[in-house]
């Protein structure tokens, strides 16, 4: 597989072979349960990752009868949330349209919780329930992870790859907890933890910056996006 933007063409010469084998050129492969494509769209493993969740969406519509709702709520993190927060690092970054089957199914598990109704506005729902929908989940994992990267909880190959976002920029940005956000001239570059990593922490609020512990990070964090 080569990986490249949808513009480029590229004219491919010969065969490339391993222990006299050929190897095929395919548009898209699985390593370690992330659906990659050439062209990184992410749209593959998002569909196969909203299949996996429409299933168990079902699966609460059933046990709603017989359990509690925190069971429930339990029950979501714990077989369908998983399953979106596996990778969202990577994927989440991808065009809001394709996210949107992945929203779809968690309004669907939230109003199954709550046996509200089909048209009931979901927001009030994954606020109730202290649940955050794909987009929330993205934000609190890159944020999660500058974190760490700033804390020094990474191993040092990814603070090495990500070292660009470590430097503050110049004095007023340093007092305020600010971080320098890497010039990007193309949309891919954009879409990169090291880009996006840094604006989503340069726009969370001084008070949440400057908390200590990871714990108590995230659940700010959390009520954070949570908010009206």
């Amino acid at each position: 597989m080569i990986i490249k933007s949808r513009q480029r063409q590229l004219a491919i010469k010969g065969t490339m072979k391993l222990s006299d084998n050929e190897i095929s050129k395919v548009d898209e492969t699985c390593f370690v349960g992330i659906c990659i494509d050439s062209h990184l769209t992410w749209k593959s493993h998002i569909q196969a990752a909203n299949k996996c969740v429409r299933r168990k969406v079902g699966i609460l519509f059933k046990l709603r009868h017989y359990v509690p709702r925190y069971v429930l709520i339990l029950l979501y993190k714990c077989f369908i949330q998983s399953h979106i927060l596996y990778g969202i690092e990577v994927w989440g970054s991808t065009c809001k349209s394709y996210l949107n089957c992945i929203l779809l199914s968690q309004k669907m598990a939230m109003r199954a919780i709550t046996f509200s109704q089909f048209r009931t506005h979901s927001r009030p729902l994954f606020h109730t329930l202290g649940v955050l929908d794909v987009f929330g989940l993205h934000q609190l994992s890159i944020c999660t992870f500058v974190f760490d990267l700033s804390a020094g909880n990474l191993p040092h190959a990814m603070i090495e790859y990500c070292q660009n976002i470590q430097h503050v920029h110049a004095t007023r940005g340093k007092g305020e907890g600010l971080l320098y956000l890497p010039k990007c001239r193309t949309s891919y570059g954009q879409l990169s933890i090291s880009y996006t990593g840094v604006k989503m922490w340069n726009s969370l609020p001084k008070k949440i910056r400057e908390i200590y512990s990871r714990k108590t990070f995230r659940v700010k964090l959390t009520q954070y996006i949570l908010s009206p």
